[in-house]
């Protein structure tokens, strides 16, 4: 069976002071740049079986099972995506410490998931596979994800946009491209972004922008 690594949206929460950070690591039905999408429930069996054992997806750095750099403590399918929480071993692994390091300061943005496909469909007329079925073993910090969507943004808690899109599909009259061309533009507006208040705005004038 196919061992692959794939990048999917992570949208990160906050990453406090002792490493500890939460988002989602894969949000389902979104396409990256290998036309590779995974689909609601693909990572259920396997989670299941890490369940029974008491163990977890192992946190690597840059996909080298050589380099863990942490511990997931929560990992879990939702509606919209791969739910996790992890934390980074930084006051006993000088690696972590780096890691803290470079995404506090968005020098390293990307999450990739390594998996071995179990079961998948493609689709011949758009050239899109579905992945419905992978073993999950680690999930990793990278520097070049596959999807420009999977970065690491909020790491200093200036602002959560995790959810964002779909709340925006949800409150009504945005339709799923038009949140995500939000979101993108809203994340790139935050990196420059210093102060709270400024996400209101930020979203006020992407939807007037894509509004016309």
């Amino acid at each position: 069976m196919e061992r692959k690594q794939i990048s999917r949206p992570f949208e990160l929460k906050a990453i406090d002071d002792n490493g500890v950070f939460e988002g989602y690591g894969s949000v389902f039905g979104n396409e990256d740049w290998y036309r590779d999408i995974v689909e609601k429930g693909a990572f259920a069996k396997s989670l299941a079986a890490h369940k029974l054992k008491g163990t977890f997806p192992s946190m690597c750095w840059q996909h080298d099972p050589e380099k863990v750099v942490g511990v997931y403590e929560v990992m879990q399918e939702d509606d919209y995506g791969l739910y996790l929480k992890g934390r980074l071993l930084k006051d006993d692994v000088a690696l972590a410490r780096e890691a803290y390091a470079l995404m506090k300061a968005l020098a390293v943005t990307g999450l990739s998931v390594g998996i071995r496909v179990q079961v998948d469909e493609y689709d011949r007329n758009s050239n899109v596979r579905t992945i419905k079925e992978a073993e999950l073993w680690e999930v990793s910090l990278v520097t070049w994800p596959a999807n420009d969507l999977a970065r690491v943004e909020s790491v200093k808690g200036i602002a959560d946009v995790t959810g964002l899109e779909r709340y925006l599909r949800e409150a009504g009259g945005i339709s799923r491209k038009e949140a995500r061309e939000i979101v993108h533009n809203i994340k790139s507006s935050m990196r420059q972004a210093c102060e709270t208040e400024e996400l209101s705005r930020i979203i006020e004038n992407n939807i007037s922008i894509l509004r016309g």
